[in-house]
């Protein structure tokens, strides 16, 4: 409640508070992202006096500026948070979808690429965008927010957009830039639909692409296949080629990783933190145990990075070398407990025929006929 006070003083209506100088800057077009954003934050609080002092904040919101603006950012801030807080509050509070309505609109023509993929930034008075470059996290995480307006504005041409991404994802291959199915790597051209890169994050820049495929899948109630499709095609692709072991222990590692070289880098972001919540997730809705396992033990490795911080915060990125590629036949053991068990089966027959003496008497042994069935001797 403080902290909202403390906003709504000093930086009302403005994107961030800064609040040692007690001043303000506008990183996501200056309407109020911080505010927009919280607004659902505030429901599921209950501090219901201060979202109704919000409200009328919202009618002061002009979109249209004669200036650059995110559209990943101004979608997952603005109009996940209009459309959040409208669902939350049962939709009484018509401000909320004319706003994100009023965002869409500005938005949509960003989207009228030769791809169907728009650019990072976008000018919605000018109708222009500074650049091409645009990166899988911000194309491949729209969806929800423009199915949902779709929805209650009964405006299909944001379906429409969404899924044009989608089916783009969906069907990209070796002529765009992919090298392995599911793993997609960061960079992308808007004007061109390519990737300009071959490296694969599940961290910054590629992150929650994965996780809106999981999340669409539930928004529809699993109506649409293809979202659970490129989920699980992912993880797949993710668990076969990207995941890391540290032997002898319960930690999963999850680097970034080249899609061309298939070499995989030495560090791992604090981004990637929310793997293990996504996983967990997935387990549970597709039944696949396996990424529960993988869950807890990339949660483990996250656990560790904060409990032995002096200050216990995590860094930001953190490194390991000594790691193997992800085994579930090996995973957890240590180099010397997998080495001696392979010496153990293997060391000149002598403790497989102790092994076999010692659970099969001379009174019940048995032989093999030429017709592949047993009889006792």
């Amino acid at each position: 409640m403080f902290a909202t006070e403390f906003l709504m003083k000093y930086a009302k209506g403005h994107d961030e508070l800064m609040p040692v100088s007690q001043q303000y800057k506008n990183p996501f077009g200056g309407w109020g992202a911080s505010l927009v954003d919280g607004l659902s934050t505030l429901v599921v609080m209950e501090l219901h006096e201060e979202f109704e002092e919000a409200l009328p904040e919202l009618a002061k919101i002009n979109f249209t500026v004669d200036q650059k603006v995110s559209v990943f950012e101004s979608t997952i801030r603005y109009l996940g948070g209009l459309l959040s807080a409208y669902e939350l509050t049962n939709q009484k509070h018509p401000i909320l979808l004319q706003k994100a309505d009023e965002l869409g609109q500005a938005l949509l023509p960003a989207f009228e690429t030769p791809s169907g993929l728009p650019p990072h930034e976008w000018n919605p008075v000018k109708g222009l965008a500074p650049g091409n470059n645009t990166l899988i996290a911000e194309v491949g995480t729209l969806q929800l927010e423009l199915l949902t307006l779709a929805l209650h504005t009964q405006n299909q041409v944001y379906a429409e957009k969404a899924q044009i991404i989608t089916d783009f994802i969906d069907s990209a291959g070796y002529e765009h830039g992919m090298y392995l199915p599911g793993l997609y790597p960061s960079g992308l051209r808007a004007d061109k639909g390519r990737f300009t890169d071959s490296t694969c994050s599940f961290g910054a820049m590629g992150d929650s692409v994965y996780e809106y495929f999981l999340k669409e899948y539930i928004l529809t109630d699993g109506s649409i296949p293809q979202y659970g499709y490129l989920y699980t095609r992912s993880i797949d692709s993710m668990k076969h080629h990207m995941l890391r072991q540290l032997p002898g222990t319960e930690f999963l590692f999850l680097p970034p990783y080249d899609t061309r070289s298939g070499q995989a880098k030495n560090f791992m972001d604090h981004l990637t933190c929310f793997v293990p919540g996504m996983l967990a997730m997935g387990a549970q809705i597709f039944d696949r145990p396996e990424d529960m396992v993988i869950a807890k033990g990339l949660l483990e490795t996250c656990v560790y990075m904060y409990r032995s911080s002096e200050t216990g915060l995590c860094p930001e990125t953190w490194f390991a070398s000594d790691t193997d590629k992800y085994n579930p036949l090996t995973y957890a053991r240590s180099k010397d407990e997998i080495k001696h068990s392979r010496e153990w089966w293997y060391a000149e027959g002598k403790h497989l025929k102790a092994f076999i003496s010692c659970i099969v008497s001379p009174e019940t042994q048995s032989t093999k006929s030429m017709d592949g069935k047993y009889s006792s001797r």
